[in-house]
């Protein structure tokens, strides 16, 4: 397994022709968030892993069945791959593939290892639906780029984040979305796009645990969602199936369900 060029990172587009077309692997391909690319052949990739940082997992893609990948992913996952993410302090490896093959590829490899699995649920925006009104709502609501929010006593935390996904705030100013609501001087939540491609933001929210059920997600999310609609991008909601409150909302703004994948854990 090789490391791709950032420079040559489009030779890969061509491996998401079948199954899902995650935005969290195009947003790198198209150079606006970062990550690695890792494939089997650096001159004609047949299969990819590709790292998110935001989401702290790989992707797999391409050609689950490539002769070079296979000969090569065990000795990459026991070496290498340890010593890559212990280094990001990460102490578990997480991955999802772009289709069912992929799925019994990655058992495949994990099989002498102790692997577990849980559902995704990507939900899109139902162009059906209307977007709801903004109401009335007792937090101040803000744009990242049009308020101070370095002037906020808990903003290194959700900058920590932020950075996660985008590199730096700057890059996420200049090709995100970003609310954050405030009781005084305190952030109580955030609502992002994590990540953008030419066609699609997916979107983000963390809320502060004493203001859960206040609808703060909610309002926040309202605000990014006019705002994507706007730029004419379609939305993209992922959520893990047990986290029923996440769903739950998706629904309510005027998400559907759309499909569902496995992703997979495994200990270092």
């Amino acid at each position: 397994m090789k490391e791709l060029l950032e420079k040559d990172y489009n030779k890969i587009l061509k491996l998401l022709d079948r199954g899902i077309q995650y935005p969290e692997v195009i947003s790198i391909i198209e150079k606006n968030n970062p990550g690695t690319i890792f494939v089997d052949e650096i001159y004609e990739p047949k299969s990819a892993l590709v790292w998110n940082q935001g989401m702290k997992g790989f992707y797999f893609l391409g050609d689950p069945e490539s002769k070079l990948f296979l000969e090569h992913i065990n000795e990459f996952m026991d070496h290498f791959i340890p010593k890559f993410l212990k280094e990001r302090n990460i102490s578990c490896f997480e991955g999802s593939g772009t289709t069912q093959e992929w799925d019994e590829t990655i058992k495949k490899v994990f099989e002498n290892k102790d692997l577990h699995s849980g559902k995704q649920r990507i939900y899109t925006w139902d162009y059906n639906s209307n977007i709801h009104q903004m109401k009335h709502f007792k937090y101040k609501i803000y744009s990242i780029r049009s308020m101070n929010h370095q002037s906020f006593f808990n903003w290194k935390y959700y900058e920590r984040v932020l950075v996660s996904f985008w590199g730096s705030i700057d890059q996420l100013i200049e090709k995100g979305n970003c609310y954050y609501a405030v009781d005084g001087n305190k952030i109580i939540g955030i609502c992002y796009s994590g990540f953008v491609t030419s066609n699609t933001k997916t979107i983000g929210i963390e809320t502060d645990e004493k203001y859960r059920k206040q609808g703060v997600g909610y309002h926040l999310a309202l605000h990014c969602i006019r705002d994507i609609l706007q730029e004419g991008k379609m939305i993209w909601w992922d959520c893990m199936e047990e986290n029923i409150g996440s769903g739950r909302l998706a629904e309510k703004l005027g998400f559907v369900k759309s499909q569902e994948y496995e992703c997979y854990y495994s200990g270092l």
